[in-house]
């Protein structure tokens, strides 16, 4: 899994399950924990 820039502080950017075999026992949104800005090779 990855995030694609650019993305926000505080922006939820996903969603995480914890499974036991077929049992989901908790969901846990993923939330950027700072903002991350769009760069490329040349920069």
């Amino acid at each position: 899994p990855y995030v694609k820039a650019p993305c926000s502080k505080g922006e939820r950017v996903g969603k995480m399950d914890i499974m036991l075999g077929n049992q989901l026992l908790n969901s846990v949104e993923l939330i950027a924990l700072e903002d991350v800005k769009r760069v490329f090779w040349w920069n």
